[in-house]
């Protein structure tokens, strides 16, 4: 089922991109603030704005930051304070359509062979480490593999990619993953979460982390 799911999201991602609506520009989902949703100073924002969730959220950055390196800390907090190098690092890869909130509970396999895909509310147009990185930060527990072996059946299903564009590919979905959603990593592995790979959350948070400073030392 995973492999068909991940066929049908290259094949999103290989669609051709329209350029207007009704000769208007199309409404995509801005790029930055896809990134930012749930950053800590946008969930410290939702908190200000009487958002229920945005206790939750505070709380999941909380626990990140008790339980992250100093390093990966200081990477999330400077993204969030100012993620123009990561956008400037995106914008040198190609661009795709991307559906925006790519989540399992999203995709439905149907009975007929293909496979449906609800909630565009965030489509936009950006390289697919966007997509992939919610992709694999949202459905822990869910995929019975780690993200690295996930990306290998993507990739082997997907349009042909130079290996130096799929290397900063995966880089740039290491910080964006972590970016997006580390205050769930967080709440994980505070409450000791095993994920469906049968990872434990804290060293899931921690195999995320050095892989994101890493990562921003090449590209940011």
């Amino acid at each position: 089922t995973l492999d068909r799911v991940l066929a049908a999201i290259a094949d999103v991602h290989a669609a051709p991109v329209p350029e207007a609506s009704a000769g208007h520009a199309w409404p995509w989902c801005p790029l930055r603030e896809r990134l930012m949703l749930l950053s800590p100073s946008s969930a410290a924002q939702f908190q200000a704005d009487g958002v229920a969730a945005g206790a939750r959220f505070l709380d999941g950055w909380a626990a990140f930051d008790d339980l992250a390196t100093p390093d990966v800390r200081a990477l999330i907090a400077r993204l969030d304070a100012d993620p123009s190098s990561l956008l400037a690092a995106l914008a040198s890869l190609p661009p795709a359509l991307l559906h925006g909130d790519l989540k399992v509970a999203n995709v439905a396999p149907l009975a007929d062979g293909r496979t449906a895909f609800i909630d565009w509310q965030m489509v936009m147009v950006a390289p697919v480490a966007v997509d992939l990185a919610y992709l694999l930060v949202a459905n822990t527990s869910a995929f019975p593999m780690g993200p690295a072996e996930v990306l290998d059946c993507y990739r082997a299903a997907a349009r042909p990619m130079s290996d130096d564009d799929w290397a900063a590919t995966v880089d740039l979905i290491m910080i964006t993953g972590l970016l997006l959603r580390g205050w769930r990593k967080g709440l994980d592995a505070r409450a000791g979460a095993r994920l469906a790979s049968g990872i434990d959350a804290a060293d899931d948070l921690a195999w995320w982390g050095e892989r994101a400073v890493e990562a921003a030392g090449r590209r940011l």
